[in-house]
C-alpha cells in the first residue's frame, strides 16, 4: 500500500508545526520601495548622475528584471487614484488599475521618483469603491515590470498584478 504523506510531513501535521496557510497581506511582511534597489551596487547607482545615465539605467533595469519580475511580493503603498480597467488578453476581465502616490526615495546619493501601477482583478471585500486618495494599502502580487527610466528625473517604475490587498492598519 502506498501512502501520500512522508513520515516527517505526517508528524509535522499532527504536531501542528507545519503552517500550510498562505499569508494574507495583513500578516505578510511588507517591503519598502527602497528594498527593491538594495542589491544594486552603489557604484552603479552613481552612474545615474553622469553623462551615461541612459546606459546605466538600462544596466540597472536588467538586474531589477532578473531580481523582481515574476516574483511574488508584498508592499505597503499609498494609493492616489483607482480607475476601471480591462484585461483583454485575459478573457476581457474587468478590474481596476490603481496608481500609487509618487514617492521620493533615496538610494545612496541619488533620489528616485516612483511610478507604481497596481492591476487588480478582484475586490471581494469591496474596498475599492470607498477608497480615497492617500489610502494606505498592503498589496501582495506578482511583479510584471520593474525598471529605471531617466527622462530627466530618475524613476523607479513597477507594475504589480495584485492577488490580494487590504487596508493598512
Amino acid at each position: 500500500m502506498r501512502t501520500l504523506f512522508s513520515l516527517p510531513l505526517c508528524l509535522a501535521l499532527m504536531l501542528g508545526t507545519l503552517n500550510i496557510q498562505a499569508q494574507t497581506p495583513e500578516k505578510a511582511k511588507a517591503r519598502e520601495l527602497e528594498d527593491v534597489l538594495e542589491d544594486i551596487p552603489s557604484k552603479d547607482i552613481l552612474k545615474l548622475r553622469g553623462s551615461t545615465k541612459q546606459v546605466a539605467a538600462t544596466e540597472i533595469s536588467s538586474k531589477l528584471v532578473a531580481a523582481e519580475v515574476t516574483k511574488e511580493t508584498t508592499f505597503k503603498l499609498k494609493v492616489d487614484k483607482v480607475i476601471p480597467w480591462s484585461f483583454p488578453q485575459q478573457g476581457n476581465v474587468q478590474g481596476w488599475r490603481a496608481n500609487s502616490n509618487s514617492e521620493r526615495i533615496r538610494c545612496g546619493s541619488v533620489m528616485f521618483d516612483t511610478n507604481i501601477q497596481l492591476y487588480i482583478k478582484q475586490d471581494p471585500k469591496g474596498l475599492l469603491e470607498k477608497m480615497r486618495p492617500g489610502t494606505e494599502l498592503v498589496v501582495t502580487g506578482k511583479v510584471s515590470r520593474c525598471d529605471i527610466t531617466v527622462p530627466g528625473k530618475v524613476f523607479l517604475n513597477m507594475d504589480i498584478q495584485v492577488s490580494d490587498f487590504a487596508e493598512a492598519n
